[in-house]
């Protein structure tokens, strides 16, 4: 949506491809919708929380296919993909220009060394027992795994005569690649002539401000608690319970993206859906997210730090970075305790070096006009 936003509909014919469910934001704006098939988020959820491949064979051929018949019914010139990794065969099939969207931290050739993974064995064995006795094997059981995910779809992606032996190299594989970080805060070993970096790439959910919006004491600090639609909520209890162990001197906003709660009312807890991103600069003392690079750069686009409850692997690499650059801290969920959450806001809060780097980062995702940069890449490529 945020790319869509960014191109002029008087400049360029625009279509998109995606899930159903997301068709009333598409018909909202005006813009060709095409229903595409994708891995169900329930599933995909799964997959991830246990670390396993993202495709096998036939589901991967399945996408290529689908991908074929809507390219030859829309006909573009270019096609933009987001998390869409048949495109780099059905692209090539079609002889249409491949723009890949995806994030820095997926590549090889990051500069951070790759962290103890998120998996059901880690969860198993705890951090503490993987680095004492298992960390010279890390990196190996890594590579392996890149390589078992790229060699399940080796002969789909044979077809464009492609090889591939990590599957890193597919997610970040397109005629142009745009990654939606800074080199800065994600930076690459060396980087390559058609990848470029474009900054944040954040969006609001279309919403007004919630009625109790108002009401909420100025001189209260605000806490934003968003897990987003990958979150796992049952966590959150513990998180509220770590917060509320803080004092009533907060305000604790929770967004919970259409899902069911149970939480307890209490004074100091406020609700809601979603939030208008776009306007919450200088409201919030600390967001708490899952640790993806939606909400945290959209948390450092305030200037303000974040904590990251991960669940996959993808947060976990985005998350790994904001730590390094001292603007977060990272946290797993499957050993969260309130102590934890309320050590871990208490350290955030008594050290200004958390604010001052989430402040520098902002000023570095101000360097970027995402809609100039993707607004140039499309026209010189079509």
């Amino acid at each position: 949506m945020k790319i869509i936003k960014s191109l002029e509909a008087s400049e360029f014919d625009i279509a998109l491809a995606a899930d159903l469910k997301y068709q009333n934001l598409i018909e909202s704006i005006g813009i060709v919708f095409q229903p595409l098939a994708s891995i169900p988020a329930e599933l995909f959820s799964d997959i991830v929380d246990k670390a396993n491949p993202i495709y096998s064979e036939s589901v991967f051929n399945s996408h290529i296919d689908e991908d074929l018949k809507i390219i030859e019914k829309v006909k573009p010139d270019i096609v933009v993909g987001d998390f869409r990794h048949s495109l780099s065969v059905s692209c090539r099939l079609s002889k249409v220009k491949y723009v890949n969207i995806t994030n820095a931290y997926w590549s090889p050739e990051i500069v951070s060394r790759f962290p103890i993974p998120e998996a059901p064995a880690v969860r198993i064995l705890g951090e503490r027992f993987i680095k004492l006795f298992c960390m010279p094997f890390v990196p190996i059981i890594i590579k392996f795994n890149f390589f078992n995910m790229a060699f399940l779809v080796r002969k789909s992606t044979a077809r464009i005569g492609l090889k591939f032996n990590d599957y890193r190299n597919i997610i970040t594989d397109g005629d142009v690649i745009l990654f939606c970080d800074t080199p800065e805060l994600v930076p690459l070993k060396q980087n390559k002539p058609n990848q470029f970096y474009i900054g944040p790439l954040i969006w609001s959910m279309p919403c007004e401000f919630p009625a109790w919006w108002p009401t909420l004491a100025p001189n209260k600090k605000k806490i934003l608690v968003s897990l987003g639609s990958s979150g796992n909520l049952d966590v959150l209890p513990v998180i509220i319970a770590g917060l509320r162990s803080l004092g009533e001197d907060i305000h604790i906003i929770v967004t919970l993206s259409g899902k069911k709660n149970n939480l307890p009312a209490f004074p100091n807890v406020h609700t809601v859906d979603f939030l208008p991103f776009d306007n919450l600069e200088k409201e919030f003392a600390l967001v708490i997210g899952n640790g993806g690079s939606p909400i945290c750069h959209a948390s450092l686009s305030w200037g303000t730090p974040c904590i990251g409850i991960i669940f996959n692997n993808d947060q976990l690499l985005n998350m790994i970075h904001v730590q390094n650059r001292g603007a977060g801290v990272l946290l797993r969920f499957w050993n969260l305790t309130a102590e934890i959450i309320k050590s871990t806001v208490e350290h955030i809060f008594s050290s200004e070096s958390y604010s001052r780097s989430a402040k520098s980062l902002k000023k570095e995702f101000e360097n970027y006009d995402l809609g100039k940069i993707v607004k140039k890449i499309v026209t010189e490529n079509t």
